[in-house]
């Protein structure tokens, strides 16, 4: 919810966002319906009202969920199983582990790729402009761990479930703020967004640090391996997506079965993508340039695209040195949250 709510600095960051949902004219009349309707809906999930709205819904809801009878059935439902086999080969997960240990190391490998864009150009390149919102988030986490231990130190079931509440505040400050719109001043959202970066770094921490299990040395030496092989392709300019996927995945995998919270895997995952381009911006302007007026001449209006082999492979070449541009961490980002 975090990320829905700092929409509006997204369209910051990305201006041509806002023009490819209000202007059309950017696609060719073949294809202005079909891509009208997507952006209908890339506009109705990227709205920080809505996603505040039912995010306080779903809050409303938990509460009653909870001291109803519905509570039992509710919890016997997210620990089913689930899974695939392959002979005598079973991958089972419960429920609510998919949500907690893949679906959550997804949310952090876009939480991750949020704070590397603060670390790099946003909000936190000026530690000193950042501290003040950083040490409220430091505060923010240990108030309430105060708070909580008072009322459960003494009792042993209770007193392990301190990190609950110290990471739910600013989720629902910023989706107030989304609420309340433009009467909200600027420097306010700028000091609760800094605020929440430097609040999900201390999530990160602490689910990694203290909410993993006893953790298997021989596992995290594997996923130091594959973290390794991440950051030599970083070095070496791999910028496809996928090899970076591919390890990813089966660095979530080391880590899940190192017993540390396999959310870490995302964000370490999100620090080994590149956040940068080695094409030569005013070099690929007139390469690009050139391209396209050879795929000019070799297009003949008469004979079918698939027959045009020339053409085809001109514009292949074209597209594919064009999607190098924009850096691997910003076409990641716009997968998962396009």
């Amino acid at each position: 919810m975090k990320e829905q709510a700092s929409f509006r600095g997204r369209l910051r960051r990305f201006p041509q966002v806002r023009q490819d949902m209000t202007d059309s004219r950017i696609y060719i009349k073949e294809v202005q319906g079909h891509q009208h309707r997507y952006q209908k809906l890339i506009q109705l999930t990227h709205s920080s009202t809505k996603a505040a709205g039912a995010m306080l819904l779903a809050a409303v809801v938990a509460l009653i969920v909870a001291n109803t009878a519905a509570h039992e059935p509710f919890l016997e439902f997210w620990h089913s199983h689930v899974g695939f086999f392959f002979g005598e080969s079973v991958v089972e997960m419960s429920l609510a582990h998919v949500i907690n240990d893949v679906f959550m190391a997804v949310f952090f490998l876009l939480v991750g790729l949020e704070v590397k864009y603060e670390l790099t150009v946003g909000e936190l390149t000026n530690i000193r402009q950042a501290l003040l919102p950083i040490m409220a988030a430091v505060g923010g986490v240990l108030a309430p761990i105060a708070i909580y231990l008072v009322f459960n130190a003494a009792d042993p079931q209770t007193v392990g479930g301190w990190g609950v509440p110290t990471a739910t505040d600013i989720a629902f400050a910023l989706g107030i703020l989304a609420l309340l719109g433009n009467r909200v001043p600027a420097g306010v959202r700028v000091f609760l967004s800094t605020l929440a970066v430097a609040d999900d770094i201390i999530a990160i921490l602490v689910i990694a640090i203290f909410y993993g299990q006893s953790p298997s040395l021989a596992w995290l030496l594997a996923a130091g391996v594959v973290l390794a092989v991440l950051v030599a392709m970083n070095r070496g300019h791999v910028y496809s997506l996928l090899p970076y996927m591919l390890v990813g995945a089966l660095l979530w995998y080391c880590v899940y079965m190192s017993g540390v919270h396999s959310t870490i895997a995302g964000v370490l995952l999100a620090f080994a993508i590149p956040s940068g381009s080695r094409v030569n911006l005013r070099t690929f302007a007139t390469w690009s340039d050139s391209k396209v007026r050879e795929a000019n001449r070799a297009f003949d209006p008469e004979e079918p695209v698939l027959a045009q082999g020339r053409y085809m492979e001109t514009v292949r070449h074209l597209s594919h040195v064009a999607r190098q541009v924009v850096p691997p961490a910003t076409r990641l980002e716009h997968k998962l949250y396009p």
